[in-house]
């Protein structure tokens, strides 16, 4: 049983209760709140012994381990020219990746309506280094490009071989 079904059957109960024209509430009134409390420590209990909760598949942090087999597989993916600069597609998923990486995108959705614009190279005002800005966001599940982020997501030129800016150039360079 999911914690959350407890709190179904009790609020299915309170609808009952006011289709009958009852003027009980067990979600708020005194005398259930002996019935609260017992609710919700089983909800807890199931929470911690079952690993049923509102994300039991959350994300957690990569052991060092699997940190060092995605860098494998990445490079894997440079080697075989699946990703790169090799032809148009290749560079086009590379851009992508590193976008969707650098900027955080959740799901397909925030990629999906990338639109060309959306990201501006600039050049930053302390450091004088190349920096590519996200500042077209048109929202997501949690954000409805009303503008709401404090800071637009950035992603900052590297020294190494798979430079995000270096990508984007290289992507930029053939548009009028």
């Amino acid at each position: 049983m999911k914690p959350s079904t407890l709190t179904s059957f009790q609020r299915s109960l309170q609808r009952y209760l006011n289709d009958k024209g009852s003027k009980l509430n067990i979600l708020k009134d005194q005398e259930f709140s002996k019935s609260r409390q017992v609710l919700l420590a089983k909800k807890k209990q199931l929470v911690e012994e079952s690993a049923k909760g509102n994300c039991p598949r959350a994300a957690q942090e990569l052991s060092e381990e699997e940190e060092e087999e995605e860098e494998e597989e990445e490079d894997l993916l440079f080697t075989s020219g699946e990703v790169g600069d090799g032809n148009p597609e290749a560079l086009q998923r590379t851009v992508w990746w590193l976008l969707s990486m650098q900027f955080g995108f959740r799901a397909r959705d925030e990629s999906r309506k990338l639109k060309w614009g959306d990201i501006s190279l600039i050049t930053g005002r302390t450091t004088g280094n190349e920096v590519l800005v996200w500042t077209g966001e048109r929202g997501s599940k949690t954000r409805h490009g009303d503008g709401s982020r404090a800071l637009n997501p950035t992603a900052q030129a590297t020294s190494n071989e798979r430079c995000p800016v270096k990508y984007y150039k290289s992507f930029k360079s053939p548009r009028p």
